[in-house]
């Protein structure tokens, strides 16, 4: 019932980017006639933008079993042929995410220290946490507890 090729939709956007697909290069969009009887993965390239990819995949046709009842094993001859496959999706739409530009993106610092502590909380916690460790290294304490009274006078400051 179906040829042994099937015409997909290949579209971009933004259009205009170059798509690899089945050894073929060409511009988004387009239109292709592929081979039903394998399985296909598209890459989009544009400048600026990242890669974009979407796999198109050969499906066992409804035609296929109709053919199967209507002409019995005959029909198995579209295995070979590959008519007895459709391709899926046949109208193909890669969305390209926009590359940050340096302007755009500018890290943040990290900020390991709340901005209203002051020097004096900062002693406080690093003092009690240091005799916490002293505690921990002396078999005072397990990790478990060593972990949960840490917690504890981070949470306090």
């Amino acid at each position: 019932m179906n040829g042994s090729s099937q015409n997909v939709m290949l579209n971009t956007d933004p259009e205009g980017a170059t798509l690899l697909v089945g050894g073929l290069k060409v511009q988004s969009p387009t239109s292709l006639e592929l081979k039903r009887d394998q399985d296909y993965f598209i890459k989009a390239v544009k400048e600026g933008y990242d890669e974009g990819y979407m796999p198109i995949n050969k499906q066992l046709s409804g035609w296929f079993w109709f053919g199967i009842i209507m002409w019995g094993v005959f029909e198995c001859i579209s295995l070979g042929t590959g008519g007895a496959y459709k391709l899926s999706p046949d109208n193909v739409l890669i969305e390209l995410q926009k590359k940050p530009t340096s302007s755009e993106f500018q890290p943040q610092p990290m900020q390991l220290v709340p901005e209203n502590a002051d020097t004096e909380s900062l002693k406080n916690i690093e003092e009690e946490i240091n005799k916490l460790e002293k505690m921990k290294a002396d078999g005072l304490l397990t990790e478990e507890e060593y972990s949960k009274l840490k917690k504890k006078i981070i949470d306090k400051y």
